[in-house]
């Protein structure tokens, strides 16, 4: 996997998801760490960076502690970064910011995606509740290099969805 994102001329390599059955205790996410610190090795003699990307879960309580809060210590901070989710970050209540102030200059990437107001469903960026501004304007914070519109659902065409979204990033928040 290295060999092909160095081919592609990728800076990041991103872990995208993780299987429930892995994710089941505060144990289980230090094991991960311990994972992702080897696999971090792995990617700097590749010329990247391991990047670890985000749902709701990694911000349940496991005891006193959250799942992004086990990864971001137990993980060394320049060899391991974060790719934030923001709907999943703010569907899990927290807040982007604070989480990104947290850990200044981690969070790399973002996935931008909205929630739609009552039903916390997915929605075109702009045109549900999370604030956008607010939160781009905490890029250099976080230490954001890249970001990725996303919509995992879409209420029509994917086409239209990307462009609604596209136009609000463009009149408004770039």
């Amino acid at each position: 996997a290295v060999e092909d994102a160095q081919h592609l001329k990728h800076k990041y390599m991103v872990v995208p998801w993780l299987e429930p059955q892995y994710r089941k205790d505060a144990d289980g996410y230090k094991k991960l760490a311990a994972r992702l610190s080897k696999a971090a090795e792995l990617t700097k003699d590749g010329g990247m960076t391991l990047a670890y990307h985000n749902h709701d879960f990694e911000f349940e309580n496991l005891g006193g502690v959250t799942a992004w809060d086990i990864l971001a210590k137990e993980t060394d901070p320049s060899m391991v970064k974060f790719e934030m989710d923001l709907y999943w970050t703010v569907f899990a209540g927290k807040d982007p910011i604070e989480v990104m102030k947290a850990h200044k200059g981690r969070v790399v990437m973002w996935h931008v995606k909205d929630m739609a107001a009552g039903n916390k469903t997915f929605a075109e960026v702009g045109s549900g509740t999370i604030d956008f501004k607010k939160i781009f304007a905490a890029a250099k914070l976080s230490g954001m290099q890249y970001f990725f519109v996303e919509q995992d659902q879409c209420p029509g065409s994917p086409f239209d969805s990307i462009r609604k979204s596209y136009q609000y990033i463009q009149t408004n928040l770039i």
